[in-house]
């Protein structure tokens, strides 16, 4: 133990080492925990984070399913479009079912 005097007060450097080391280790451990805790919030984060990315993949996934369903669709219905614009369709109809003649070329207003 080395002991100094100093004006009136007497300083004992082995004790103040030991005080010190007892500190510093009271002071070490909470460096360590706050660590430990910051590391938890950022495995949570993450974790959340890899969830939402995994939720928006499926959604994302699903639409794209509904896209093509949807535009197989659409093409059914412009073929159908098609086919049931075709002149010769309607002609056929107006004759056989409707019992439509064609006009004498006489009666047919509006042609040139």
């Amino acid at each position: 133990m080395n002991e100094f005097l100093i004006g009136e007060k007497m300083i004992i450097i082995s004790r103040g080492r030991r005080k010190n080391e007892e500190a510093g280790k009271r002071r070490g451990i909470w460096p360590v925990l706050w660590m430990v805790l910051i590391l938890l919030v950022l495995m949570g984060i993450d974790a959340n984070i890899r969830s939402v990315t995994t939720n928006y993949r499926y959604r994302v996934s699903d639409s794209i399913m509904i896209l093509e369903k949807l535009s197989d669709k659409r093409n059914k219905l412009s073929a159908q479009i098609e086919s049931l614009r075709n002149p010769r369709r309607i002609e056929r109809i107006a004759l056989k079912k409707l019992g439509l003649k064609e006009p004498d070329s006489g009666k047919v207003y509006g042609e040139r």
